[in-house]
């Protein structure tokens, strides 16, 4: 045998474990499929339910706010009961289908085809609705779509804004200042007691409070490390392991004064 040549069984061990890969590949790409098909058949119902629900609204002609919303609002209350959702969550599920299918048509059918997946559909659903253009609109899915077919959710995110905001004819400041009429805080309660304070606003505000933070948070850590290297070096020198400072017993205990605490637990 040629030194250079592998034993004949290693080469059948890889033969078989790439066989075996592909075989599970296969499996759980077809399964993707069959699930997106079913998310776009469910997406195309939700669709439907939303249009009847503007035909009944359409009827009602010039009756009171509160009459014209009945519609919407029975449809969404009788989905939530059968599938356990809230019913404000329903509302916005069935306006957002109703978009995906009658404006994103070709993102809708590359879905049910287990093209991409539903979030993809809704990046590029998120971003082109700042075209109000229908034809910048379609420019702006094709190139998207494109990309979409061959990435990941992660990396369309950014292209999809850039194409945007290249197809998009109003200035970045102008954008920035309807943007930040959406500005809010908000409360989300957890377990054990624990809640989130979420706050939504410009972006230099937002990042300059975390700098903020940051920097205090870390001029606190450099005090502790101080305070620790002085520590050491006093026990180096017999103080702080039963020794005496200025008359004083110093117990081998660790000072109380020392900051446990992570940079995460003093920024909060």
């Amino acid at each position: 045998m040629d030194e250079n040549s592998e034993p004949v069984g290693d080469s059948d061990d890889r033969d078989v474990a790439a066989r075996k890969t592909g075989e599970f590949v296969d499996e759980i790409v077809g399964w993707r499929r069959l699930m997106a098909e079913a998310q776009a058949g469910e997406a195309a119902a939700m669709a439907k339910a939303y249009a009847y629900t503007q035909e009944q609204t359409a009827l009602l002609g010039s009756a009171t706010v509160k009459t014209r919303e009945m519609p919407l609002r029975a449809m969404a209350a009788e989905i939530g009961a059968a599938t356990r959702a809230n019913d404000s969550t329903v509302q916005s599920r069935l306006f957002e289908c109703h978009r995906l299918v009658t404006e994103y048509s070709p993102t809708f059918e590359a879905w049910r085809a287990g093209k991409v997946s539903q979030s993809h559909t809704k990046v590029i659903v998120e971003f082109g609705a700042e075209l109000p253009d229908p034809e910048a609109r379609a420019a702006y899915e094709k190139d998207v779509l494109d990309y979409a077919v061959k990435t990941a959710t992660g990396r369309l995110r950014p292209y999809a804004q850039q194409v945007a905001d290249k197809l998009n004819p109003r200035t970045v400041q102008e954008r920035h200042d309807v943007a930040v009429r959406t500005r809010r805080v908000w409360v989300e309660d957890h377990r054990d007691g624990m809640s989130t304070l979420g706050v939504e606003g410009p972006a230099a505000e937002i990042h300059g409070i975390y700098d903020r933070l940051t920097q205090q948070g870390r001029e606190i850590k450099a005090a502790d490390l101080r305070a620790r290297r002085e520590a050491a070096e006093q026990g180096a020198c017999g103080v702080g392991a039963g020794g005496s400072v200025g008359g004083e017993d110093v117990g081998a205990d660790e000072p109380e004064w020392l900051d446990e605490r992570t940079l995460d637990e003093i920024r909060a």
